[in-house]
């Protein structure tokens, strides 16, 4: 009876073994894969872009003055034809009273020549000597003023635009050094190299700025001296031929009238000059940037202010040669613009292309081709943007519909050809197919695939041969 229950024993035993054997050997190891559908497929790039205004607008005083009075500031909203600032315009009135001073002297002359010479004649002649020196005076005191005010402030400006310079290459000596030993960021070392690169430009517009003035305002205040002192001689002189003929030479009248137009002509152009010393708003807009501030020396060589305007503002972006042939006007594009805790996506569509390309370097470093593209963004209600915004900019170069669509992880080549495993009846198949249009992550696949069939996704790491049977996991993937 013992020995009975020994072999039922042994054969329970047995038969639990051989279940476990047959269950693992039964049981179908499991792979992820995707059921295929009708969907999309699309092919596009992203850059980055800048929202600048349409109508900007920098504002230059044409003449060389003080600032006497500025009206606005930053930020500031202006209507075209306001005004915007009010230059020291002395020098300009002074100028005036003088050519109307020799306007009057020639009147009287002319008055002189319909009659007969005297003692008034010669006080005439003195007088005009008297005015003479007083314009040669006046001169000279010009050119003293402006050795010792203009030529010391631009000296001062090249002195400092030097140093600005030097401190600049001294920087970016150093952040060169930190980035090679990979202490300093290539940012770091980008910014370091525009700074040197705008101090040089710094430097060298303050060198033009002083020697334009050298060879223009100051040649000319030192050609008024000379002309001043030749005047002078001239009125000696001709005192001289009065005491020597009282009766004036032929042609006088035409001689006084001829000066009289000259005068007046640079007396129309100086009251002309004299608008240039109040600077109003071309356009309605906001200050952007003020150069300047009360009591500076403002001029062509550098900008007052910028004013830019609000309205109809556009998007930028700098597109690489190799893409610039997908693009067309009237293209359109989406843009997003990035919140704290959302992001706003809206259409636009390109309105310009630039017929050339510009040099820029990559975040790596690399030199690069681009083209400027300008945008026009729809915005939605109640979504504001400003100049100087950075948007995302999405260029759609194809899209096609009704395209079956895999991952391009479910891809691989069997003997020359693009294949994928599927599984079918809970076993795995290998299909050759045909494949189309494709992007980084996805390939529409034209023949060997129907709707609805479960591909694998990553066939390297299916742990499973081609006809093997398999329980499969189905995982949602994004199109």
């Amino acid at each position: 009876m013992q020995r009975k229950w020994k072999i039922i024993l042994v054969v329970l035993v047995l038969l639990a073994a051989v279940g476990f054997v047959l269950s693992q050997y039964l049981q179908a190891p499991s792979v992820e894969v995707t059921r295929v559908e009708l969907t999309t497929l699309k092919r596009s790039f992203t850059e980055e872009g800048l929202v600048v205004p349409q109508h900007e607008r920098t504002v230059v005083s044409l003449q060389t003055a003080r600032v006497q009075e500025l009206l606005v500031q930053e930020g500031d909203r202006v209507n075209r034809g306001e005004l915007l600032a009010v230059l020291d315009d002395a020098e300009m009135i002074y100028s005036m009273e003088a050519l109307q001073a020799q306007l009057g002297r020639l009147e009287g002359e002319r008055m002189q020549l319909e009659e007969e010479p005297g003692p008034a004649q010669e006080e005439s002649y003195k007088i005009r000597i008297a005015e003479a020196e007083a314009n040669l005076s006046s001169a000279a005191s010009h050119l003293e003023r402006m050795e010792s005010l203009y030529v010391e402030r631009y000296e001062l400006g090249v002195k400092e635009a030097a140093e600005r310079l030097a401190a600049a290459e001294r920087n970016y000596t150093r952040v060169t050094q930190l980035y090679q030993a990979e202490i300093a960021s290539l940012v770091d070392y980008e910014q370091a190299q525009d700074a040197l690169s705008q101090a040089e430009n710094y430097l060298a517009q303050q060198e033009h700025a002083l020697q334009v003035f050298i060879e223009a305002e100051y040649q000319q205040a030192e050609e008024l001296v000379r002309q001043a002192e030749r005047n002078l001689a001239q009125q000696e002189k001709a005192l001289q031929v009065l005491f020597e003929s009282y009766r004036p030479p032929r042609g006088s009248r035409e001689v006084i009238e001829a000066k009289r137009k000259a005068l007046q002509a640079q007396l129309d152009l100086a009251q002309y000059q004299l608008n240039y010393y109040r600077l109003s708003a071309p356009i309605s807009g906001v200050v952007s940037q003020v150069n300047a501030r009360e009591g500076e020396i403002t001029g062509p060589q550098v900008y007052l202010l910028k004013l830019l305007q609000e309205e109809d503002l556009r998007v930028e972006t700098r597109v690489l040669t190799r893409d610039i042939y997908d693009l067309a006007p009237d293209m359109p594009v989406n843009l997003s613009l990035e919140l704290r805790d959302k992001e706003i996506l809206f259409p636009g569509k390109v309105v310009e292309i630039a017929p050339f390309a510009e040099k820029s370097f990559s975040p790596l470093g690399l030199e690069e081709e681009r083209v400027k593209v300008t945008l026009i963004p729809h915005l939605p209600a109640g979504v504001q943007i400003a100049p100087g915004y950075r948007l995302d900019v999405e260029f759609t170069t194809e899209e096609q519909h009704g395209l079956l669509v895999v991952p391009k992880t479910a891809l691989f080549t069997y003997q020359g050809e693009d294949a994928l495993l599927v599984v079918e009846n809970e076993r795995l198949h290998l299909r050759t197919v045909s494949t189309g249009l494709e992007t980084r992550q996805e390939v529409a696949i034209l023949a060997g695939l129907d709707e609805g069939d479960l591909v694998v996704l990553d066939p390297q790491r299916s742990p499973a041969d081609e006809d093997s049977r398999v329980s499969s996991i189905v995982v949602e993937t994004e199109n």
